[in-house]
């Protein structure tokens, strides 16, 4: 079931390596940067990467959670989101307005469908949820968001954000997919798997519970901000609400990885320290300061977001989730182990410090954002390459 959506991760994996190597090349002067190269890039890890992991693993982990078989895959789904992200992402670069409309409708009709799936898994028995309900309402609340992310997206470019009265819309859109998305698909694998990962079960699950919904009035009040043109109040408000519900999520979900070790326990425990620098720098944007520079702080975060918080997670937890769900017996979750290398670990935190430092010392950005994107494809090439060895 999920061996098409493994296969497209590894190739975005591939493309994204690409245009990391293009990005540093035109760094140094080699080759010149190419209109909408940038939001490809970042595209290529939130929507790409994410969003096949996300379609591929769900039904399953939701259903093992559930006490049911795994749902059957549905090439047709498969096909309708597939051919959204190619839509998507050729039509970015070539900022081509039709084919990203198209390309962002696809990907939405396709959540939704997925979304409809999710809700309709139930547990057989009334004890099959005697551990709480695992990571589905984090799911459905992802799903919930890439369809607002897609619906102001695809609006960006077909002049939808007067009609919707979203004040900032590029930001709306990037709102949806990093803080709404991605960061519940995130938190719902850290559930899912962390019994099977640790070999415990987590305590304290009143914490999951205040963290979900922490989780979800932050995000909301993340993207509530930009559409409304609130810049201060509710943006404010997002990121410490945002705050408390990652501290939660580190102390009971991520801090219990220690004792798995390796590299790939130094991806997630590192991943969610990167997350802090956007979220700390942003009341300094909001309320103002003479010395950051605010213009580069807001081209840079989101690589930063992407590279050293989202793509170091999913490093360390696809490979143990997609054995987890190709597993026909449960039993054997105890042989699940965190992906990831020392290089990579290595690689994507030189990345994140070297885009950091091109904010601070702009008479060395090119070169320092040369270096960062050199790391970035190389880490995602030997990455593309584990998974090739896994499948």
């Amino acid at each position: 079931m999920t061996k098409p959506y493994r296969t497209m991760v590894r190739l975005f994996a591939v493309l994204g390596a690409l245009a990391a190597i293009d990005a540093a090349l035109a760094s140094v002067g080699v080759t010149s940067f190419l209109m909408g190269l940038r939001w490809l890039r970042v595209h290529l890890v939130t929507i790409g990467i994410v969003t096949e992991a996300a379609f591929g693993l769900l039904p399953g982990l939701v259903a093992l959670r559930a006490g049911r078989p795994a749902p059957p895959p549905r090439n047709d789904r498969w096909l309708l989101l597939n051919v959204g992200l190619v839509t998507l992402l050729v039509g970015i670069p070539l900022v081509r307005a039709p084919m990203i409309g198209v390309g962002g409708t696809l990907v939405l009709l396709a959540a939704v469908w997925l979304a409809w799936d999710l809700w309709r898994i139930v547990p057989d028995a009334p004890d099959a949820t005697a551990n709480g309900t695992g990571g589905r309402p984090f799911y459905l609340a992802a799903l919930s968001f890439v369809v607002v992310g897609a619906l102001v997206g695809t609006g960006l470019w077909l002049g939808w954000g007067p009609w919707l009265r979203i004040a900032v819309p590029k930001e709306t859109h990037v709102h949806a997919v990093v803080w709404g998305f991605a960061s519940f698909v995130l938190a719902g694998l850290l559930t899912d798997l962390q019994q099977p990962l640790t070999g415990r079960a987590a305590a304290r699950p009143l914490w999951l519970t205040i963290a979900f919904w922490l989780q979800l009035a932050g995000a909301l009040a993340l993207l509530a901000a930009p559409w409304m043109g609130d810049a201060n109040g509710l943006m404010i408000g997002g990121i410490v609400l945002f705050a408390f519900a990652t501290a939660l999520l580190y102390a009971q979900r991520i801090l219990p990885m220690r004792a798995h070790g390796g590299p790939g326990a130094a991806h997630v425990l590192t991943a969610y320290i990167w997350i802090l620098v956007p979220a700390t720098a942003l009341p300094f944007i909001l309320l103002g300061s003479g010395t950051l520079p605010v213009a580069r702080v807001e081209s840079v975060g989101p690589a930063i977001l992407a590279y050293g918080w989202l793509l170091q997670t999913l490093i360390a937890l696809l490979p143990p989730a997609f054995a987890r769900v190709e597993q026909a017996d449960a039993s054997s979750a105890d042989r699940l182990a965190l992906g990831g290398r020392w290089s990579s670990w290595i690689g994507l935190n030189l990345c994140t410090l070297a885009l950091v430092a091109s904010i601070a010392l702009p008479a060395f950005e090119a070169r320092l954002q040369g270096v960062a994107f050199g790391l970035l494809a190389a880490v995602l090439l030997g990455w593309a390459w584990d998974l090739t060895r896994r499948a």
